[in-house]
């Protein structure tokens, strides 16, 4: 299935694909 992009913001303002350090960060889900 198509999912839309995830863009996950970590700490020092660094944003970073879903698939990433996501899962080991806060995720907060922002729809593109």
């Amino acid at each position: 299935m198509d999912k839309p992009i995830r863009v996950v913001i970590v700490d020092d303002h660094q944003v970073v694909l879903d698939g990433f350090i996501a899962r080991l960060s806060l995720e907060k889900d922002f729809e593109v």
